[in-house]
């Protein structure tokens, strides 16, 4: 019997409470029954023998597992054969388990006889080969003759399994060795790489360690350190250099001295520095910590003591023109704005009085910082600016509010000119018109009282508040000067057409010697218009009755001022000229009644189509007709023309 024939089955886990019995064969069946009653059947009881019956007796039962819970394994453990030739102590037997192809042990249930004469068969379930992925490997490390040799070899039927088995073995050591040997290939070519940069980076730095002991200006040096290509390095190398540059004028450096050769030097180094170094990061690197310690330490006393004044608005102003790149190179200027100065700035303005001169005017200092300033600043500046020039206008009286034209000037500028003239419109223009214009510019006063300074001082005040006024509006109030100084004139024609020219052109020839010294376009061109009609005078008025500053200027309502008798101004007066007439009738007993449905076109304006009623006059036998437009008091003579006459003319004509 071969080694095959006599391994014996051997089943795992027996049961340990297993029971003598005496085996009782059923013959009618060809079964074997044990003491319990288990019964197994022929073929395995021919199969093996006492074998069979001994399970039987230790619990076995066909078809269930072994175990105490049958959980067992239920069919035999199979056996390996050993390769031809090879004994039990053959070096690799215990790991060759996946090299040598399993066996499937086919049982027969057929009877003892043909079992005898058939034996134990044995089936492959595989053919014994080298893994082919193995022999491709060989082929892809280049080794194409030798993998076709081996794959010939293999596959011949003349060398023995274990020759196969050893050829395998030999393939997966060369295949292994070839990946170990390509992977550090690569690491040598990584390993190669970086010793060439760490060998130009030595010979950088020992360039750099050779420069650094010759007596060289520092931008050379610096220049020599930013050539490396490591940041990390240059940031080091450069920090070490201006830190030992730098000590050796800490001490007897002066920030201010803004001439000196430490701050032309330090400019030079920012600029070299700022085209190569990264400087808008989150933290200051080295460099900049030491420009950092450097110049802002020895600046920070006069940043934080800085006020508004004369002297130290100038030294602030020039710490930021001389150290502005510094400044931006180590992110200190947003920092140095918004912790000393715009607090600064602050102040001052809140202390500010509008049009007095004061150090703290913004005029002094404003445009200088405002280079410096972002817009989100500027603009809340610009805010706080606007709110003491509204508070200003809002409290302006004509003889204690001072006026300065280069307050006025800056903050039109400051503002923009649209912002101050809606200021000046809604604050300013309605007071002076009620404090200035209705009450001292009253042309016909000048002229029935030589003596009155009215209209002198509304010229004065005027042009002293012509920088409050746009050109339009100062276009305007000329136009509305000259439209009351022509009613005058226009009135003086028709009372008193014999003297007229001559008195009335030197009038007027007084008025604008005295007043209008510098002459804008439209003043020149209303005085032209107005010598004009006084060259050719006639009964069509030059001026607009119904015209009114108020409506030229646009202005909205207000409310009337508290008047009392001596501060209120003629133009007040809002007593019509049919209630002058009227009672200068009663007091002369003159009948005074208007006539029905009767009406007559004056000779007034270019159109002569002005229609007003007609009214009756009589005293006693004597009777005439009159009509009354605006002021002038027009009566009809013997010819039936209306021509003016003065209201106390009345009287000669009706005795």
């Amino acid at each position: 019997m071969n080694n095959m024939q006599r391994s014996s089955m051997i089943f795992q886990d027996p049961r340990s409470d297993s029971r003598d019995s005496t085996d009782k064969h059923d013959a009618s069946t060809g079964s074997s029954t044990d003491a319990a009653g288990d019964v197994l059947s022929k073929p395995i009881m021919n199969r093996y023998g006492i074998g069979a019956k001994l399970l039987s007796k230790m619990g076995y039962k066909q078809g269930q597992g072994l175990g105490k819970n049958n959980e067992g394994i239920t069919a035999p453990i199979k056996t390996q054969e050993r390769p031809q030739g090879v004994g039990l102590g053959m070096p690799g037997m215990m790991t060759a388990k996946s090299e040598i192809e399993d066996y499937d042990y086919e049982s027969s249930d057929e009877d003892p006889a043909t079992a005898a004469s058939t034996g134990v068969q044995f089936t492959s379930s595989k053919t014994l080969n080298v893994d082919v992925a193995n022999l491709n490997g060989l082929r892809t490390l280049g080794h194409l003759k030798l993998a076709a040799k081996l794959e010939d070899t293999i596959n011949a039927d003349l060398i023995s399994y274990t020759r196969k088995l050893e050829i395998g073995r030999a393939v997966n050591e060369i295949v292994n060795i070839g990946d170990r040997v390509d992977r550090l290939r690569l690491r040598l070519s990584t390993l190669d790489t970086e010793i060439e940069s760490y060998s130009s980076e030595e010979l950088q730095v020992l360039q750099l360690e050779q420069i650094i002991t010759k007596p060289v200006p520092i931008i050379e040096k610096i220049n020599l350190a930013m050539a490396l290509d490591n940041s990390e390095l240059t940031d080091k190398l450069v920090a070490y250099l201006l830190q030992c540059e730098l000590k050796k004028y800490y001490e007897s450096w002066d920030p201010l001295d803004f001439d000196s050769t430490v701050v032309t030097m330090l400019n030079s180094i920012v600029d070299l520095l700022s085209y190569q170094m990264e400087s808008m990061q989150p933290k200051l690197n080295r460099v900049q910590t030491v420009l950092y310690r450097f110049v802002f330490e020895k600046l920070r006393p006069t940043c934080e003591s800085f006020e508004v004044s004369e002297e130290q608005v100038s030294n602030m102003l020039l710490i930021l023109l001389n150290y502005e790149r510094v400044f931006d190179f180590i992110n200190c200027t947003f920092y140095i704005l918004e912790a000393y100065i715009i607090p600064a700035l602050r102040r001052a303005i809140e202390k500010w009085e509008v049009c007095q001169d004061s150090i703290s005017s913004p005029a002094r200092w404003f445009f200088d910082f405002a280079v410096f300033l972002k817009d989100n600043t500027y603009s809340a500046l610009e805010d706080e600016i606007k709110a003491r020039f509204s508070s200003y206008c809002e409290n302006w009286y004509h003889r204690e509010t001072p006026i300065m034209s280069t307050d006025l000037r800056f903050l039109r500028k400051a503002l923009s000119s649209t912002t101050f003239d809606l200021i000046v419109f809604d604050k300013f223009l309605p007071r002076f018109v009620n404090q200035v214009w209705n009450r001292y510019f009253d042309p016909l006063l000048s002229l029935e009282e030589p003596g009155d300074d009215s209209l002198d001082y509304f010229f004065t005040k005027f042009h002293e508040c012509e920088p409050f006024f746009s050109k339009d509006c100062l276009e305007v109030f000329t136009r509305a000067m000259f439209n009351d100084i022509n009613r005058i004139i226009y009135q003086w024609f028709c009372f008193s057409p014999r003297n007229f020219r001559g008195e009335s052109k030197s009038w007027l020839i007084s008025i604008v010697n005295r007043n209008f010294t510098h002459p804008t376009d439209i003043d020149i061109c209303e005085i032209k218009r107005t010598l004009q009609f006084l060259e050719n005078p006639s009964t069509e008025a030059i001026h607009n009755e119904s015209l009114s500053i108020e409506k030229l200027l646009g202005l909205r309502g207000e409310k009337p001022e508290n008047l009392n008798l001596r501060s209120i101004p003629l133009s007040k007066v809002a007593v019509s000229f049919r209630d002058v007439v009227q009672d200068y009738c009663d007091e002369h007993g003159i009948f005074f009644r208007k006539i029905s449905n009767k009406n007559v076109s004056l000779p007034v304006g270019p159109s002569k189509n002005i229609v007003v009623p007609v009214f009756d006059l009589r005293l006693g036998a004597a009777a005439c007709e009159v009509a009354i437009n605006e002021d002038v008091l027009w009566m009809k003579d013997l010819r039936s023309n209306f021509k003016p006459i003065f209201l106390w003319q009345l009287g000669n004509f009706l005795h």
